[in-house]
């Protein structure tokens, strides 16, 4: 019995079509083709998209998709089982790692074997009152630098000439055009 690969390969032989055909045809990379066709399925990040690749080279080949797509989920299915476990230890084993090193610093506070080492606390109140200070100097910065901005705009405005103030009424520029052109007649 031919496997999933097997069959791509032998439907794209049949076809006389190349893997970089296939590749142009589909836009799936080369190596993942190759990978599909060897049966290697680890380059493919997902189920979903090893479906969806099996699924456009399938039609491209003029197969049919529904069994090709089951029997490599039933493959995936196999493998992720078979991986499962070895990941599942993996987790536990980082889970109890962590676990137990905040076990081990807690005896240790318990014991008072860390008593030696000060921690910095600061409560609520020292936090606000240490904030203060930079929050009155942001806003004395914020003040002069206020002030500096409106007595060079008013400095500006009192060196213009007379000629340069604005008058009280504006006058509309000139008129481009004099008079519109006459209307089209059909």
């Amino acid at each position: 019995m031919q496997t999933l690969g097997q069959k791509l390969r032998a439907a794209r032989e049949q076809r006389q079509q190349t893997v970089s055909q296939v590749a142009a045809a589909t836009r799936i990379k080369t190596q993942l083709i190759e990978d599909i066709e060897n049966d290697d399925f680890t380059r493919i990040v997902a189920p979903v998209y090893g479906k969806g690749f099996i699924k456009l080279y399938a039609e491209h080949l003029e197969l049919d998709a529904g069994p090709l797509v089951e029997e490599y989920l039933g493959r995936i299915g196999e493998q992720e089982r078979m991986a499962l476990p070895s990941e599942r230890a993996k987790a536990r084993a980082g889970q109890a790692a962590r676990r137990s090193a905040w076990r081990v610093v807690r005896a240790w506070l318990a014991e008072g074997r860390l008593s030696r080492i000060r921690l910095p606390h600061i409560d609520y109140a020292e936090r606000v009152l240490l904030r203060k200070p930079w929050h009155l100097l942001g806003a004395a910065l914020g003040a002069v630098l206020l002030a500096v901005f409106v007595s060079s705009v008013a400095r500006s405005c009192a060196e213009r000439t007379p000629s340069e103030q604005p008058a009280g009424k504006i006058e509309a520029p000139p008129r481009l055009v004099d008079a519109p052109p006459p209307p089209y007649l059909d």
